[in-house]
């Protein structure tokens, strides 16, 4: 069974305008999986109910350089909707 969770964040105050946003989620404590790109400062992502998310989102600027992570999310159990 699969669940939606909404996730949001903080746009930069300093640097470049952020183009959009490269979205990584690590599940169950593996390796980091990009799984959207967003233009705005929130997504949904859909996971297996029970699984333990952590995510981190690095903006992108106009000409395609790309900002460091942010610092990972706190760990989120996915729930039934």
């Amino acid at each position: 069974m699969e669940g939606t969770s909404s996730v949001v964040w903080t746009a930069p105050t300093a640097g470049p305008d952020v183009e959009y946003y490269i979205v990584e989620v690590s599940t169950n404590g593996g390796g980091w999986v990009a799984v959207a790109d967003a233009v705005d400062t929130t997504t949904v992502l859909t996971a297996t109910v029970g699984d333990t998310l952590v995510v981190r989102v690095a903006g992108v600027d106009s000409l395609g350089h790309q900002g460091i992570y942010s610092v990972p999310s706190l760990p989120h159990v996915q729930e039934a909707q």
